[in-house]
């Protein structure tokens, strides 16, 4: 009777054990559930929090301070111009400064007056993104869309391109050509020229960093965002296109005046525009990569061409390559050409104001009117040496650079391979 019962003891005891170690496990993986749904809502949470920071810092950085500093540079570019009575300078800074909000304008107006427009969109975007505010407002404009989140700003990524877009390519690609231009027409002393070297520089980062993403977001038909750290790679290629294309185009600017206005408008856009048919797209679209793609490699294309192409990144770098033939073999027959002019002296005439910094004082050099100083700035030469400095400085790197950039056009997609755009991995949807 006694063992029976020590029988049963353990018995019972023995399937209590059994029935706390199953309860045990059932709690156990209960929670352990419940940990791996804190960490997964965890991470979820942390990925957005990052994505969001990346994408708030990049649009900090590139979006909202960098167009203040730049548009800081040119009012003091411009103040610098009056206080020195270069009041033509001011101007052409001005206009240059003013030309995206016209084309805003343009643009909203000649929707308004199709009917595709209403009255309050019209006046909302023509007032706002006019001439006058859309330097302001497209920093403002930011500023509310990344204050609304990650994911509202993704959904208006394609009207912050537009925004970008028209502000660089008709903006800071042409400010930085003019202040350029105009560093070799004036250029004294770092102490004089400083101001119109820093409105330079945030021009050319300003547009760099504009074409980079403009290209992977046209390779994408306008409907994903590139990662920051795949544009990195790209942006550096295209600081070197911009400052090789630019330079180049300055020196040319700088001796021919007006006449490369004249080249520009006759000869490099109509060319450039018969390039465009390689891209398959809306002769509007066409239009504007002529005219963008002057200092630089891009090119503008329908959303609805884009998946037609069998592979948008080798169909631009196509153009991007006979752009650049068309560039180089355009400076250098226009280097020759003012060779030409300056050996036989017709054509150009030139003061001490205006005498680019390759030349020197001959004694023949008049000064301007009420500008006598600006003689002081310029080397003095023999009478047959004018030119001298330029017919071999100014010669080599016109040719150099030139071609220098053809090749590295050509061999860009193998020396940035991001910018071939073979793999979804550079992409965000929208």
């Amino acid at each position: 009777m006694i063992f029976n019962s020590v029988d049963k003891k353990r018995n019972h005891l023995f399937l209590f054990e059994i029935t706390l170690n199953c309860n045990s496990s059932k709690i156990l993986e209960s929670r352990c559930k419940e940990i791996n749904n804190i960490i997964t809502l965890g991470t979820f949470i942390l990925g957005g929090v990052i994505k969001m920071l990346v994408l708030a810092i990049k649009v900090i950085l590139f979006d909202i301070l960098l167009p203040i500093v730049d548009k800081v540079f040119d009012v003091l570019t411009i103040y610098h111009y009056i206080t020195n009575e270069d009041i033509w300078w001011a101007v052409a800074t001005i206009c240059i400064i003013i030309l995206p909000g016209l084309l805003e304008l343009i643009a909203w107006t000649h929707s308004f007056c199709k009917g595709d427009t209403s009255a309050k969109t019209w006046c909302l975007w023509s007032i706002f993104f006019g001439p006058i505010f859309f330097p302001i407002s497209t920093v403002l404009w930011h500023i509310v869309k990344l204050c609304k989140g990650e994911k509202a700003f993704r959904n208006v990524y394609p009207t912050s391109m537009i925004l970008n877009c028209l502000q660089a390519f008709s903006e800071s690609a042409y400010q930085f050509l003019l202040q350029v231009t105009i560093l070799m027409l004036t250029w004294t002393s770092i102490e004089y020229n400083y101001i119109q070297i820093l409105s330079a520089v945030s021009s050319l980062i300003m547009l760099s960093k504009c074409a980079v993403e403009h290209h992977f977001h046209e390779m994408s038909a306008k409907t994903k965002v590139p990662k920051f750290s795949y544009m990195i790679p790209g942006f550096l290629m295209y600081l070197i296109h911009v400052t090789s294309r630019v330079i180049v185009m300055g020196i040319l600017a700088a001796y021919l005046k007006g006449l490369s206005i004249a080249i520009l408008v006759v000869f490099a856009i109509p060319i450039n525009y018969c390039l465009t048919r390689t891209l398959k797209t809306d002769w509007n679209k066409r239009f504007w990569t002529s005219v963008a793609s002057i200092p630089l490699p891009i090119c503008f294309v329908s959303k609805d061409d884009i998946p037609a192409m069998p592979d948008a990144g080798r169909q631009f770098h196509t153009f991007y390559k006979w752009n650049s033939v068309l560039f180089s073999v355009l400076s250098i027959v226009t280097l020759v050409g003012l060779n030409l002019m300056l050996y036989f002296d017709v054509f150009l005439k030139y003061n001490c104001s205006n005498l680019p910094f390759l030349s020197c004082q001959n004694g023949s050099i008049d000064p301007r009117e009420n500008a006598e100083e600006m003689c002081a700035r310029l080397t003095q030469c023999a009478s047959d040496k004018t030119h001298f400095n330029f017919k071999f400085y100014g010669n080599l790197t016109v040719g150099v650079l030139s071609i220098f950039d053809t090749i590295l056009v050509w061999m860009q997609n193998a020396m940035c391979p991001s910018l071939r755009g073979v793999s979804a991995g550079f992409l965000r949807p929208m």
